[in-house]
């Protein structure tokens, strides 16, 4: 049982030329199976021929194709689901706190102020540090553990006298 295409769809084809039409069928991994195939399995088994063990592999080949042609499509769903709109859904809200970031105040607001006068001028005859640096007063030096002098916070230079 052949399949028959449209002779506008391929003029050069006769329509009885089997080795033409079978090279036009390309058959794809995840392609459903054609039932014709399956047809042509069960009229093997329904003849009770000789042949019948070769109808029943045709029969359980097709349903193994068509099997894993469903579950490959319904994990793809589910997977493409999942990963894309359920997890960052659920992770947002079920998920973990977010982390804290570590902010610093900046030199102008530490002591409530923001840095001008009321009438819109800078205070330059401020001592506070300039905003790129803050003084942390309350915070250990920990930038180099092992190098601090017990008598300060202050983490000791190369060039310093105190011992190592």
């Amino acid at each position: 049982m052949a399949e028959k295409l449209a002779p506008s769809t391929y003029p050069n084809l006769k329509d009885n030329d089997d080795s033409r039409l079978a090279a036009i069928r390309v058959k794809t991994p995840l392609s459903p199976p054609k039932p014709y195939l399956l047809d042509q399995a069960l009229r093997h088994v329904a003849a009770k021929r000789r042949n019948w063990s070769k109808g029943l592999i045709m029969i359980l080949y097709h349903a193994f194709r068509l099997y894993y042609f469903a579950m490959f499509t319904i994990m793809g769903v589910l997977g493409f689901l999942n990963g894309f709109v359920l997890l960052p859904v659920l992770l947002t809200w079920l998920g973990p706190p977010p982390l804290p970031h570590a902010t610093r105040e900046r030199a102008s607001t530490i002591n409530g102020k923001n840095g001008k006068e009321s009438n819109g001028k800078v205070d330059e005859n401020s001592t506070r540090p300039d905003d790129d640096s803050v003084a942390y007063s309350n915070l250990p030096m920990l930038a180099n553990p092992g190098r601090e002098t017990p008598s300060s916070p202050v983490i000791a230079t190369p060039d310093s006298t105190t011992p190592r």
